[in-house]
C-alpha cells in the first residue's frame, strides 16, 4: 500500500515538473520573440504608458526617444519595462486613452472654473456684508459721539 502511494506521489511530481518545464520554455520563447522585435526604429509602449521609438538596445536596457518633433526626450529603460512593440491595436488603444484623458482634463477644468466662480461670488457677498457692517458701526459711533 505504501509503495502505491509513493508511486502516485512520484508520478504527480514528474507530471508537475514536465508541465512547469513546458510553461517555462513557452515563456522563454515568447520573451525571445519579443526581444527579436526590439530593434532600433521600432515604436514601443512601456508598462507606464509612454510611447516612444527605440534608439539603442543592450542586453539589459534600451534607450527610447519620446516627445514631439520640437522637443525629444530620451529615456533609458530596463527591458522588463517595455510592454511591447506598438501594433495597430495598441496604437488605437493609446489614442483612445489619450482622448479619454483629454476629455477628463477638460471636464475637470470646467468643474474648477465653476467652483472658482462660486467661491468668488461668496467672497463678494462676504465683502459686501463687512462693508455694510463697517458703515453701520461708523454711523453708530457718530450717533453716540453726538
Amino acid at each position: 500500500m505504501q509503495w502505491i502511494l509513493f508511486a502516485v506521489m512520484a508520478l504527480v511530481f514528474i507530471v508537475y515538473i514536465v508541465f512547469a518545464n513546458k510553461k517555462a520554455k513557452k515563456n522563454q520563447e515568447l520573451y525571445e520573440e519579443k526581444m527579436n522585435k526590439m530593434v532600433p526604429g521600432v515604436k514601443v509602449l512601456t508598462i507606464g504608458g509612454i510611447v516612444g521609438e527605440i534608439v539603442e538596445v543592450t542586453e539589459q536596457d534600451m534607450v527610447i526617444a519620446t516627445g514631439t518633433e520640437d522637443h525629444i526626450s530620451y529615456i533609458r529603460m530596463d527591458i522588463r519595462g517595455i510592454s511591447g512593440p506598438i501594433t495597430e491595436e495598441t496604437q488605437e488603444e493609446v489614442q483612445e486613452n489619450k482622448e479619454e484623458t483629454q476629455n477628463e482634463v477638460q471636464e475637470n477644468q470646467e468643474e474648477v472654473s465653476t467652483e472658482q466662480q462660486e467661491i468668488l461670488e461668496v467672497v463678494e457677498e462676504v465683502e459686501k456684508e463687512f462693508i455694510q457692517q463697517d458703515i453701520l458701526e461708523e454711523k453708530e459711533e457718530q450717533n453716540s459721539a453726538e
